[in-house]
């Protein structure tokens, strides 16, 4: 019991030290790692299809893999991932991308801002005029031709001799392996800046697809340009043939009988055959308006006849109706006796 307390007494003694001596280290240690170089690793996984893609002999009975063609074409397709020229490509394109997107205040997905003013205070001003900021293709071609085998040029030290990100050395150490025995590939890279790292394995997917079909195709290619090309030169010379030869006809006034005959009796007969449309379509229009023509006259004659027949009746009516007011007041009159003669005469001529 007597020592524990003699512990305790002693640790709170020392309980100041305890307190600062630990809290020392620390912000040693923070002070000694404050510059440490974070690393980021990046990876992407790519499918060849060279051992299971579909070719033409896909499906037939009795095909077989083919292991030993099947791994040298992802040895070879290794080879060019890894292979300078490749490399170049990325680290053009990667410096141009970089250049134009990069920001001197913030970081972003391209680079980060440090990065991106270390970057640009080596770069010299006849290089910087270079970058087009509207366009990585027009960029990277100003580039290519600014580019010389020469120490002092910047953008062949670029790639050549050291940089962090850019260089030769740098890019190499992308890490890429067959997983298991598919035809699957693992490409893993790692850069102190996040942005330039993951736009590394980007850009190069990009480049290696274009290097393997040139590699790849491009002697067959080169074959299809050929006929391609001879194809053009034939179908020239003979357009060129054919008008030298209408030029001739039309100056020598030269008539191919056979096929000017030809033409002569399909005009002949599209002509006949338009005519005997119109003449078709003159006779029903004709028939048409006979018969409209016949029905106008037929109610013509029917509203004549009903204007007789109203003005008969107007008559006979007023012929009635003077009768009867000579009748009803003047009975013994010959002069009304006279006139309601007549008057009965035209109505009987009325009602006939």
């Amino acid at each position: 019991m007597e020592i524990l307390t003699q512990v305790i007494k002693l640790l709170y003694r020392i309980r100041y030290w305890l307190i600062i001596i630990p809290l020392l280290a620390a912000l040693f240690a923070i002070y000694q790692t404050k510059n440490l170089v974070r690393i980021y690793e990046v990876n992407t996984t790519v499918y060849t299809g060279i051992a299971s893609g579909f070719t033409i002999e896909s499906g037939l009975e009795g095909t077989r893999v083919d292991w030993n063609g099947v791994n040298n074409g992802i040895d070879n397709l290794i080879s060019i991932i890894k292979a300078r020229t490749t490399l170049r490509e990325v680290s053009l394109r990667l410096y141009a991308q970089n250049m134009i997107h990069g920001d001197s205040i913030k970081d972003n997905n391209h680079i980060k801002a440090a990065n991106y003013r270390r970057l640009v205070a080596i770069t010299p001003k006849d290089v910087r005029v270079l970058i087009n900021k509207n366009s990585e293709d027009s960029t990277v071609a100003n580039l290519k031709r600014y580019e010389r085998a020469s120490p002092q040029n910047f953008v062949y030290g670029l790639f050549n001799w050291y940089h962090p990100h850019y260089s030769y050395d740098a890019l190499k150490k992308i890490n890429v392996k067959r997983m298991f025995n598919s035809d699957m590939l693992d490409i893993e890279y790692s850069a102190d800046d996040p942005g330039i790292a993951y736009n590394t394995l980007v850009i190069l997917n990009e480049e290696y697809v274009k290097q393997y079909g040139f590699l790849r195709f491009g002697e067959t290619n080169d074959v299809i340009d050929y006929f391609r090309r001879t194809l053009a030169e034939l179908g020239r010379r003979l357009r060129m043939s054919e008008d030298s030869l209408t030029q001739y006809y039309v100056e020598k006034k030269i008539i191919n009988y056979e096929e000017q005959t030809k033409q002569v009796s399909s005009l002949a007969k599209e002509y006949e055959i338009i005519y005997y449309d119109i003449l078709l379509k003159k006779t029903s229009s004709t028939i048409m308006l006979q018969s409209l023509e016949e029905k106008i006259m037929a109610q013509a004659r029917m509203m004549e006849q009903n204007a007789t027949f109203v003005s008969k009746l107007n008559s006979i009516s007023f012929l009635s109706e003077q009768i009867a007011k000579i009748e009803l007041f003047s009975r013994d009159s010959v002069v009304d006796n006279k006139a309601l003669e007549d008057y009965k005469t035209k109505l009987t001529d009325a009602e006939k």
